[in-house]
């Protein structure tokens, strides 16, 4: 990853930007705050329909860059063949986070991965909810909420 900067730059992080991108026009309009990282999030597909780091591939990184960004463009009404292209790759690639190590694993992800599978599945994304490794996740997001005695 950081072989493909020089110096004094960072790299843009798809998952980052997708979040970015979300925000809504301070305006009241119907449009992005930050329409650049919508164009970014276009323009920035990976040729195997996934985002995030093209040198470096991880697993969980690029479900869960590939998560965020067909989420925000379904939020936002556009992009709907890179959004395919998303969806194609999460459900080709989604049973190989059970392979990849533990060390492999971003922090919190049993936190943030089943609130965003929540999310896609209420727009109606057709993602692969019934896996068993994503229950398994799911259970895990349960287990740690409720040994952090969280009172909503």
């Amino acid at each position: 990853m950081f072989t493909s900067m020089g110096d004094g730059e960072a790299n843009p992080s798809a998952y980052d930007t997708a979040w970015v991108a979300k925000i809504p026009a301070l305006d009241g309009s119907d449009n992005p705050h930050f329409p650049q990282t919508l164009r970014w999030i276009l323009q920035n597909q990976l040729e195997d329909g996934s985002w995030g780091e093209e040198k470096y591939f991880s697993t969980y990184d690029r479900l869960l860059a590939t998560l965020a960004c067909i989420i925000t463009l379904t939020v936002w009404r556009t992009g709907q063949i890179q959004v395919q292209k998303g969806i194609e790759f999460f459900r080709r690639h989604a049973g190989m986070m059970e392979e990849e190590a533990d060390n492999h694993r971003s922090s919190g992800i049993e936190i943030v991965f089943p609130a965003m599978l929540n999310e896609a599945k209420s727009l109606c994304l057709d993602l692969p909810y019934e896996l068993p490794f994503i229950k398994q996740i799911i259970e895990k997001r349960e287990a740690t909420l409720k040994r952090l005695d969280i009172k909503l």
